[in-house]
């Protein structure tokens, strides 16, 4: 095991052997900087081992790389901590709705409470890196970004991986993203995308719920409810395509069916423009893409 595994790996043996009611203070504290239910280490810690698993299996070298986030939600500096801590150069965390926690709002929240974590740990390594005199560093390595990626200019040729855990059904411009995704990435650089193509209401088992709408009809929908989360629709099939007709080299695909499986009675319930698409297809229910730009 390298250096760089080491450490990370240590980091999180040292927070499963505290006691629960550690844990607890220690999550409940984290949440409170974060001003989230949603942060979990457990979560955090699991997408970012699979996410170092699949660009090191793909030949990337994680030391001195460039990472980029897209949708990287409201722990985006604790992401960018972690990846740090395995020694990468720079990660960027873009997300549309969730705010930077680098900017100076945040700044002293962190500097009184963050460094709580390391101190019960008894990390000194993250615990330099959190210091309060170590605050402006910080923006060496991790840069937060609120706001779409399709608006932040970030230089071509950049990143040696890309990666985004159910984000890219939320974007509105599907084709732009992937061709911006290319362009940033180096030649050579790799991508990986978990896009669930479920509806994300109360019933996830079966596509039918957002099928059933047409194109006008469902705008009409996101337009009109409250905080409808938008879909773009897009089915497994469009988005190997939209990745292979930007350049890029599909390396994997793995695909998980929807619990309810659909007969050809489907056909009879969702809207014209989805009738063309196989049965097989509209079972898909997530979709894992990994791909590389030539």
């Amino acid at each position: 095991m390298t250096k760089k595994y080491e450490q990370f790996d240590n980091f999180f043996t040292g927070f499963k052997k505290l006691n629960i009611k550690d844990k607890e203070f220690i999550q409940f504290r984290m949440n409170n900087i974060l001003k989230t239910t949603e942060f979990s280490s457990n979560h955090c810690f699991g997408v970012l081992n699979s996410m170092s698993n699949i660009a090191t299996q793909y030949g990337i070298d994680l030391y001195n790389s460039n990472i980029l986030e897209i949708g990287s939600g409201k722990y985006s500096l604790l992401t960018g901590l972690y990846w740090k801590y395995m020694n990468v150069k720079k990660y960027i965390g873009i997300d549309k709705f969730c705010n930077p926690f680098l900017s100076k709002d945040w700044e002293e929240m962190y500097k009184s409470k963050i460094n709580l974590l390391p101190r019960i740990l008894g990390n000194k390594d993250l615990y330099e890196i959190l210091d309060n005199d170590s605050w402006n560093k910080l923006n060496e390595f991790i840069e937060i970004y609120k706001d779409d990626f399709l608006n932040i200019k970030l230089k071509e040729n950049t990143f040696d991986f890309v990666y985004s855990s159910a984000v890219f059904e939320h974007i509105e411009k599907p084709e732009d993203t992937i061709s911006a995704l290319y362009n940033v990435l180096k030649p050579g650089g790799l991508t990986y995308h978990n896009i669930d193509l479920r509806p994300h209401s109360a019933h996830k088992q079966n596509p039918i719920d957002i099928l059933r709408y047409s194109t006008t009809d469902w705008k009409a929908k996101t337009l009109n409810s409250y905080n409808w989360q938008y879909l773009n629709r897009l089915r497994s099939s469009d988005w190997i395509e939209l990745f292979e007709t930007n350049g890029f080299e599909i390396l994997d695909v793995k695909i998980r069916k929807f619990e309810e499986v659909s007969t050809d009675d489907i056909y009879n319930h969702i809207d014209d423009e989805f009738k063309g698409y196989s049965l097989d297809v509209l079972n898909n229910a997530i979709v894992n893409i990994t791909a590389r730009k030539i």
